[in-house]
């Protein structure tokens, strides 16, 4: 299968922009996951009766943070420089054949090519 360098550079990049995207969700998945123990730990000092400041003040770093502000604002970038790859691989790779026929007579998934198709292009 013959596919124009802008087709292959398309695939490559949306691949990587997805996997960038899905670092920073990580990311927020991770911080949420630390504040959701932070905040099951203040819970349980507060039971035995200790003094629970510098939990509050882990709970509040965490969240309030330039840190946390600064992942979702990656995070956000990421979707935008994702959603900007799809669409260029759509326009780059709009004509490609799959041994199905056009690739829009074959389920699509969010890049505008099947699984297949898009194994078969980057494996050239």
């Amino acid at each position: 299968m013959s596919v124009s360098p802008a087709c292959q550079a398309a695939i490559r990049d949306e691949r990587a922009k997805f996997k960038r995207l899905n670092r920073f969700w990580a990311l927020v998945y991770g911080v949420s996951a630390a504040t959701a123990v932070a905040s099951i730990l203040l819970v349980v000092s507060l039971l035995w009766g200790n003094n629970p400041t510098s939990i509050v003040s882990g709970i509040a770093t965490i969240t309030s943070g330039g840190g946390m502000a600064w992942v979702v604002t990656q995070r956000n970038r990421a979707a935008k420089d994702h959603d900007a790859a799809k669409e260029s691989l759509r326009q780059d790779c709009a004509g490609v054949q799959t041994t199905g026929g056009l690739e829009s007579t074959r389920p699509l998934g969010p890049t505008g090519l099947d699984d297949d198709t898009i194994s078969a292009l980057l494996s050239e």
